[in-house]
């Protein structure tokens, strides 16, 4: 499929995301964030744009992109993309762009606070709290406090030693299931529910009324073998949830979990704040599609991380970050669209819609 939906800068994807809904008789709602205190390099206001098309009830495919900011330049080219399918008039659409417009704009994966968005989406004020042992033993190595000088020997060392020491199912679930103990730190979850976030799920309950059924299909990268996916679902493999996912989208379907597959459970997790709202209408998808060697991108995360907090070489370790969450590779941008096209159509087959049908 073709390269040219995918942007380069947060400003071209968001102006083309607006333009598009509009040529395809969209109507735009646009969410502003940090309102007179944030913008992006070119001094854009930063929002989320939402794209609405079909009845104001009904069966609806939600679509979400951008939730960890740099993540979100994968998840627009395939909504890009999506517009140019024949839907059915019946079927209520509703396309999330750039939950986290910071993020995709300044080519991070945390919002404006270092929240990590997918681990801050917690209802109790008490909750924000804990840190697993493993990450404590660990946040010497993951968060130096020093500047970033470019590519550390040492570094890459100290990796392969931990995962060996640790197995990487043991160490992805301890590092990255999110803590809420170092600011500064990767995969930190806040100490309120951010924003973003919070206008987030407000939206969504205003928009999501009714009784009708729901399938949401939220889009990462980062995971996972290189331009493949894989469609993450918050139940275990011996459920009737599982069972029932799976049987619709096949094979690609894993539980969050660090011993079934590329992901891991995680605290405060988007997917499962919308399953706690909104019950049995709605079966939420995360579709994570792969880049490269987790070492390569835990070590890119350090890399970034330092250089925001503590200066260095800030260039050279944007550059090494967004190519990880955002290969440049025109079979890795293609093989995105087709995996991403596929799963649109398996979740119209999923709503008991048929593509380009008419009501």
């Amino acid at each position: 499929m073709s390269a040219h939906f995918f942007s380069e800068t947060y400003l071209e994807a968001k102006n083309r995301f607006i333009q598009k809904v509009a040529d395809t008789g969209g109507r735009l709602q646009s969410i502003p964030v940090g309102e007179g205190q944030l913008a992006g390099p070119s001094q854009e206001p930063l929002t989320i744009d939402v794209g609405f098309w079909g009845p104001d009830q009904g069966p609806t495919l939600l679509l979400s992109s951008g939730l960890h900011g740099v993540e979100g330049y994968c998840g627009s080219a395939i909504q890009l993309a999506a517009m140019d399918q024949a839907f059915p008039d019946a079927l209520r659409r509703i396309f999330v762009h750039a939950i986290n417009p910071y993020g995709m704009a300044h080519i991070r994966r945390v919002n404006e606070n270092n929240v990590d968005l997918n681990r801050n989406f917690i209802f109790e004020p008490d909750g924000f709290k804990g840190c697993s042992d493993g990450y404590h033993r660990l946040n010497h190595l993951l968060n130096p406090s020093r500047p970033f000088k470019g590519k550390e020997f040492m570094s890459v060392i100290k990796t392969v030693w931990a995962i060996i020491r640790h197995g990487m199912p043991a160490l992805k679930q301890a590092v990255a299931a999110g803590q809420y103990a170092y600011p500064k730190g990767l995969f930190f979850g806040g100490h309120q529910m951010e924003e973003s976030a919070t206008k987030m799920m407000a939206a969504l309950q205003e928009w999501l009324i009714g009784d009708a059924p729901i399938l949401h299909v939220d889009f990462h990268t980062g995971l996972g073998p290189f331009g493949d996916y894989a469609l993450l679902l918050d139940a275990v493999k011996d459920s009737a949830l599982y069972e029932e996912v799976h049987d619709a989208f096949g094979s690609k379907v894993q539980p969050w979990d660090a011993d079934e597959g590329v992901a891991y459970g995680i605290s405060g997790g988007f997917p499962t704040a919308m399953q706690d709202t909104f019950g049995e209408r709605i079966r939420v998808l995360t579709c994570e599609y792969g880049t490269y060697d987790p070492r390569q991108v835990v070590e890119a995360m350090t890399a970034e991380n330092r250089a925001h907090f503590y200066g260095g070489n800030v260039d050279a370790a944007k550059a090494q970050f967004k190519e990880i969450f955002y290969p440049q590779s025109d079979q890795w941008r293609s093989r995105v669209l087709e995996g991403g096209i596929h799963v649109i159509d398996q979740a119209l087959a999923f709503l008991g819609q048929t593509k380009g049908a008419q009501s």
